[in-house]
Formats: C-alpha cells, sequence, structure tokens
C-alpha cells in the first residue's frame, strides 16, 4: 500500500515506544538520557511521552522523536534519514523508492530486532552500508547500498549469534564479579600503599566509588538474551 510521506511518518513515530523498549529501555519510568552530550545523567532523567510520542530530558531539555533518535543511531541527515526509516519499517512512500535486495525479500517482517548498540553491547559488528558492483556501458563502478541484519542472516541465525555472544558476555561479567566487600577492601589497601598521606576517608570513598558492578549492563544483556531464546 503507497502511503503518502504524512501517512508514514506518523506511522514511523509511533514506533518509538516499541524501539526503545527493544534497546532495552523500561518506558514506564525515567531512564538515562540517550543525548551523546549528556554524559552524567547519574540519576534518570529522560521519560517517554506517549500522547506526544517524544522523548524528553528534564535535566538537559532535549526532545527526540522516533527519525531524531534514528539520525542520533546512524548517523542518518535529511532525506536519507526519511528513506531509511521507512525502508527500515518496510513502507511504501510516495516519492521515495525503496531497495531491497534479494537476501530481504523472503523475510521482511522479522519479529526479532537488535539496535546497533544493543549490537555494540555484546560485541558484534555489522556496517551500515556495503559497496555493490554496477555496470555502466563499458566501466565497473561501486555503488553505496544500505544493509542490514536480515540481508545476511536469517532470523534463526540472528537469534543463535546473539545467544551466543550475550552468553559469552554474561560468562566473563560473571568472571569478573567478586564479593564486592572484597573488591573494595583490596582496593581500598592499595589505595593507601599508593597515596599514604592522603585522607583515610577519602580513599575509601573513592574505593567505594570505583568497584561498582556494572549491573545495569549485565541486566541489560541478560533481557536481550532472553528475547532472543523466545
Amino acid at each position: 500500500m503507497l502511503l503518502s510521506k504524512d501517512e508514514a511518518a506518523d506511522l514511523v513515530k509511533g514506533e518509538l515506544e516499541g524501539y526503545l523498549q527493544g534497546m532495552g529501555i523500561n518506558t514506564k519510568k525515567n531512564f538515562r538520557c540517550i543525548n551523546p552530550a549528556h554524559t552524567d545523567d547519574t540519576h534518570p532523567s529522560m521519560g517517554y511521552d506517549a500522547k506526544r510520542r517524544r522523548v524528553h530530558c528534564f535535566s538537559c531539555n532535549c526532545s527526540y522523536d522516533m527519525f531524531d533518535l534514528l539520525s542520533l543511531e546512524y548517523g542518518w541527515k535529511e532525506k536519507e534519514l526519511f528513506r531509511n526509516a521507512y525502508e527500515m519499517f518496510h513502507l511504501e512512500v510516495e516519492g521515495y523508492q525503496i531497495q531491497d535486495s534479494q537476501a530481504r525479500q523472503g523475510n521482511r517482517n522479522p519479529s526479532f530486532y537488535l539496535s546497533r548498540k544493543e549490537a555494540r553491547l555484546i560485541g558484534v559488528y555489522l556496517p551500515v552500508q556495503i559497496s555493490v558492483p554496477k555496470m555502466e556501458e563499458e566501466s565497473l563502478s561501486y555503488q553505496k547500498v544500505r544493509c542490514g541484519w536480515h540481508d545476511f542472516l536469517s532470523e534463526d541465525e540472528i537469534k543463535s549469534l546473539v545467544r551466543t555472544k550475550s552468553k559469552e558476555k554474561l560468562r566473563i561479567m560473571d568472571q569478573k564479579r567478586a564479593p564486592r566487600h572484597v573488591v573494595v577492601e583490596d582496593t581500598y589497601r592499595q589505595l593507601l600503599k599508593d597515596y599514604p598521606h592522603f585522607p583515610k576517608d577519602k580513599l575509601k570513598e573513592i574505593a567505594e566509588q570505583s568497584c561498582t558492578f556494572p549491573q545495569e549492563e549485565y541486566d541489560h544483556i541478560t533481557r536481550i538474551l532472553k528475547r532472543a531464546q523466545a
């Protein structure tokens, strides 16, 4: 079905909550700001506004819709942003020619979605574009074609890869995890040796802050693994 630009844009914006949840974000409560420039958001200050279909940070005051998030995630600009967004959600839109590879033809409605941020979190990398040879008269040239997970792997293969990588990352994190009081005490003793003239209470505070297990990251990977096992 061919959609107008306004209809397509409205549908894309409606995907925001699902996209955030796919990133492991609980949209029912505030979460850490996703503005790349807002790096000190220790107390989650961004929330999802279902009525406006936007996220807003009450600390840095930034506000994003679905198109803004895709621009942040992939670096897409202007017309490229809209074309790639429509392709991602499989929309046929007036004035936009969507390029589908043969590999995607048999899998146009994937049920398992993994954002590039989640892929990086578990240690999987995939280029956004690939160079494809193209014959022009008697010369050979190359054109950039957007690619995604489903251009190369089937749904089951993607899930298998994600399960393997997630389990591997969790195993490594589990090996590094130790009783926190032991880690803090060891760190504190080492700081006392390195900085004997520094106030002990300050060294204790530094040891406490530096030995925090990345529980949020661990939980996010666990949620990714559960989705891949479904």
